[in-house]
Parts: C-alpha cells; structure tokens; sequence
C-alpha cells in the first residue's frame, strides 16, 4: 500500500456527505488535472455469489464540477438502495496515475482486503432532509405587524420600545393587491399572538390573536386572501420564552414549587421569585444571581424548559392548531439554539405530520450546519451571507478579495440541496435597515440587493425598505410604514429584482468564482441557462471584456468599443453555444 500527497479531499460527514430520501449526494476536493473520478458504491453486506466476499459495486462517473477561486469542487448523487451504503473514489490523473480515495486517505489501487470504504449509516428517511419543493428560492416579504397597515400618521409617528402604532390584521388584507404588484410569493409576520409589547416576542397566550391586531376571524380572512391570490404566509413560533404574565408563569409565582408548572421553567431560587413583580430584576440581578433563566437577561421573558414533555405537547401543540385549522404554509422559530434539539425534532415531526408541504426555518446568526445536519429546519436565515455583504457592499469594510473568500466558505458550509432553502435578506427587525447601512448610498444598497439575489436561496424584503426606508437598530428600524413617501425609482428597481429572482434566478447552481478585477460568478439555472454575474466596488468601475454571446441582463453596464464598463455589478445570460 501506497499514500500519496495530493490535493485531494473527501470527508463522511455533513457538508461533505448529505443524504436526502433515498440518494446520497456527495462532495470532493480535488485541485489535481484529473481525466476522470468515479465513485464505486453498493450495501456494505452484498457481495457476489461465492465464497471470496467480493462486494457487488455500481460504478458511477462523477461530473458535476464547481470552480472556487483556487479549488476545484466535484459532486455527484448515488442511489441508496437498501438503507445503507459504502463507497470509495477511484481518480485517474491526465498522466495515467490511478489513485484511490477512502477513509485511508489518497493510495494507490488497494485490494479488497486493504480498503477501508466511507460508509452512509442506515438511513431512517425521516431523519433526514426532506423540505417542501415549492420553498425553493422563494420570495418573502417581512411584516412588522403593529407598524404596517394602521390609521395613524406614520410620519408624525416616533417608534420607541413599548409605544404602538395600531397596524391590524385587516390593515395587511388590505394590502395584498400591493404585494401582488410587488412580486413577492408570501408574507412573514412577526408575532401576532397575545402580548403586552408591540414585537411580541414575549407571548402570554399562545392560543389567542393579540387583540390589537385584530382576532381569529380576521385572521382567517387574512390567510384565506393570501391564498386566493397564490401568496403564502409563514407565522413566528416563539418557543424559547413567554411573556412575564403568562398564567403558567404567574402560576409559579404563586405557588412556587406547590405549582403544576414549576418545573416548566428553569429556576434556581424559587423564594425570590414567589410574589414578586419583574421590575425586582433588573439584568444585573439576573446575571449575579440566576434566580430564574430568561431570554437575554430579560426578566419579563422567562425561558421554557424545552426538554420538559409537558412543555413540548403544550407549545407544539399551539402550533399544530394554527397550522391545522388555518392552513398556515411555514413557521420561522425564534432563537432556536437556545431551544432543545428534541423539542426541534418534535416539532418538525409533528407539523409534518399535519401537513408535509410546511415550511420551517430557524433563525441562527452562525453556522447553522449543526441544525442542518440534524435536519431540524429546511433552512435557516442565512446570517453568514448577510454579513459577507454587508461587509463588503454596504460598509466597504472588506475588499473584493475578502468577499470572494467569503462567499467561497459560505457556499462551502451547505450542502447544494440545502442553498435554495435559505433565507438571505439585508433588513429585518433585528438589524439596521439596508439603506441606513449604506450610509444613505443607494449605489451600496442595490449592489447588496444584487448580491444577495444572486447568492441567496429564499429572499426576503423587509416591509419598507422598498420605499428607501431608513432606520437604525432596534427600535428605530421597526418605523411605521411610510406609505405617503414612496421612492418611484427605488420601488422600480425592487420590483424588477424581485422579478428577476422569481425568472432568471430561479433555482440557480454556482459552477464558478474568479476574482481578477472583478468577481465573476458563473450560474446555472433551473432551466439550463448559463448567467454571468459579474461584482466591482460601486466606485471603481471595471472594464469587462465580455464575449459577443453574453446578453445583457439587469444592473449597471455600458458597453463600449473595447468592452463592457460594469459599475458596481451587472448580470449577463450566456448563450447557449458558449
């Protein structure tokens, strides 16, 4: 047996080896002149007829190949065939080299006896990935509800931590027609249950509509015009924490440990708590003392015990019941990764279950591949990609060199499948909005529009933000929708990027990044077309010689007699004979 030292590399585990339904799709490096790869796999336990134990293997050729700046990315997809599977490389180099890539490392061709496979576990399908097809790169549009569709004057109205504008429920009916013209294809709300704030994210009744924006009647009517008119919605499951005057937690106040929900909660000093009011606990208290687990050391959220059953069957059961009995098409959960993994799986369950075409993200501001890989979510809001452009295109804190760095890791970090699920966007209600970012230069912001249309799986528009709404952190970003100043232009180019996602975006697969004067990216889209992105800083133009068979798409380019001038960024289909 010999080993060699190339750059070649495979590992049996997430992102590298991804099992979906009944294949397996499988990802390798190799930066070496290759002539051919295939992938030799089968069960673990079939072999030939005979007494010599020879595995009966299916070749398959792998094709599918990924240019990364420096590195060269091969995928192919196996058949799993009986739950289990093993497989080894075999590489041949243009000099005629054949080599072997299995858990050994890279060899030479090894017998039978001396090869150590990469094995796929048993695969129990509903373990693994599985998201609803009609999530794939779909476009979102966020809603703030109190601040949407109210009759106050959204001009006049300042927000602040706990004032309220009055938007309802009703309001956002009335506003499906805009949506429709807009382009998106479904609406996310922010909470909408029982609450005493104006975001909602501390809940005091699960079951019931918040009655300031409106009731279950309206509701219903809300989710039944979003669907007669082909739009979607998706609801936001705070399960993590719950309002400080939630009953079960007043009942712990009372009762202490005498309460049938004490052990709903995380305490650790039960005497402090019984009969006191929130404002005994300030975060100081709460960070020295730890007299009871709350979200973010705020003592008017408290933490559920997410690992307790009770808890589970109670929180999920609420989320069944508005999935059920109103036909709710997604749910984007709130601070998962304080959240159990076993409440995570029993959720999912248990919505599919209700229906298999739900949709459920998570938000996680880091590498979500420990979610991913557990398939807890379809997808998770891609925060990675949101600070790679932000960095880059609203700040100018990093240089096309970084971005193209980047961008090669976060394509790295998920699966190919996976990518169309993710949720890119560039405001929501817990970062500045995009423009506000940007310093008030519209220039950035497309280009970070641009990059996230390109780049992104699901993208979302936050409410306004299509008007040139600006707004800082929280609560400033959480404005009333200015809906008497609407920016012409700054619509017309949301619109047309909107459309451009839904048309030419769709589905889109990168086969290659180069960075040279600009950053080129190459896509494939789901009907087989080739497009060129091409990314420069918005004030230094570049000067891209694009070939005769590239067709101007959308962005800022002017061709001239010795080539295309790109400002900032530009999209080009490339013809079918290139």
């Amino acid at each position: 047996m010999q080993f060699f030292d190339y750059e070649i590399e495979h590992r049996a585990r997430y992102p590298w080896q991804f099992v979906q339904g009944k294949s397996c799709t499988l990802r390798l490096r190799c930066n070496e002149p290759v002539l051919k790869i295939t992938v030799l796999h089968g069960d673990p336990f079939w072999f030939a007829e005979g007494g010599k134990k020879e595995p009966v293997l299916e070749e398959t050729e792998v094709s599918s190949k990924q240019l990364l700046l420096d590195d060269t990315y091969y995928s192919v997809t196996i058949p799993v065939h009986t739950h289990k599977l093993r497989y080894h490389f075999v590489i041949t180099l243009y000099d005629g080299t054949t080599l072997m890539l299995s858990e050994l490392g890279v060899t030479d061709e090894l017998s039978e006896s001396q090869i150590r496979p990469f094995m796929v576990p048993y695969v129990f399908e509903r373990e693994h990935y599985c998201a609803p097809d009609w999530a794939k790169n779909f476009v979102w549009y966020q809603i703030f509800p109190d601040r949407f569709a109210g009759e106050g004057d959204p001009v006049a109205f300042a927000p602040t931590r706990d004032n309220f504008f009055g938007g309802t429920l009703k309001g956002i009916t009335g506003k499906i027609p805009y949506l429709k013209d807009l382009g998106v294809q479904g609406i996310y709300l922010n909470p909408i249950f029982q609450s005493p704030s104006n975001h909602r994210y501390d809940t005091a009744d699960y079951a019931q509509i918040d009655s300031l924006l409106g009731d279950e009647k309206g509701f219903r009517q809300l989710v039944e015009s979003l669907h007669e008119a082909g739009l979607r919605i998706m609801l936001d499951g705070v399960f993590n924490h719950c309002a400080w005057d939630h009953p079960f937690w007043q009942d712990v106040l009372h009762n202490g440990e005498s309460s049938p929900y004490y052990e709903w909660f995380y305490i650790e000093d039960v005497r402090s708590l019984t009969g006191a009011e929130k404002e005994k606990f300030s975060p100081e208290i709460i960070k020295r003392e730890h007299p009871f687990a709350c979200f973010a050391f705020a003592a008017n959220m408290p933490k559920w015990n997410t690992e307790n059953e009770l808890v589970m069957d109670y929180l999920i059961g609420q989320a069944e019941h508005w999935t059920r009995d109103y036909g709710i098409d997604a749910w984007r959960l709130d601070v998962p990764d304080e959240i159990s993994m076993r409440f995570l799986r029993e959720f999912k369950r248990r919505i599919r279950a209700v229906s298999d075409q739900v949709y459920i993200i998570g938000e996680i501001w880091q590498d979500a591949g420990l979610w991913l890989d557990h398939s807890v979510f379809d997808g998770t809001m891609d925060y990675p990609l949101y600070y790679a452009i932000r960095d880059f295109a609203m700040t100018g804190q990093d240089n096309l060199s970084a971005l193209a760095r980047r961008i090669q890791r976060w394509i790295l970090s998920t699966p190919e499948e996976v990518h169309p699920y993710q949720w890119a966007f560039c405001s929501n209600h817990d970062i500045p909005r995009l423009l506000t970012e940007c310093g008030g230069d519209a220039e950035r912001a497309k280009l970070a529009l641009f990059l996230t249309a390109v780049l992104g799986g699901n993208m979302s528009v936050y409410y306004g933000d299509e008007l040139g709404m600006e707004g800082r952190d929280d609560p400033d970003n959480r404005r009333a929708m200015a809906w008497g100043q609407i920016n012409k232009s700054w619509h017309s180019f949301y619109t047309k990027l909107i459309r451009l996602k839904r048309e030419e975006l769709n589905e889109c697969k990168i086969m290659h990044i180069s960075l040279q004067d600009a950053l080129t990216i190459i896509l494939s889209n789901s009907t087989g077309n080739k497009l060129l992105a091409v990314v420069s800083p918005v004030d230094q133009p570049v000067l891209f010689e694009a070939a005769t068979n590239c067709e101007f798409l959308f962005g800022k380019a002017d061709v001239t007699a010795v080539g295309t001038e790109v400002r900032g960024f530009a999209l080009f289909q490339v013809s079918a004979e290139e």
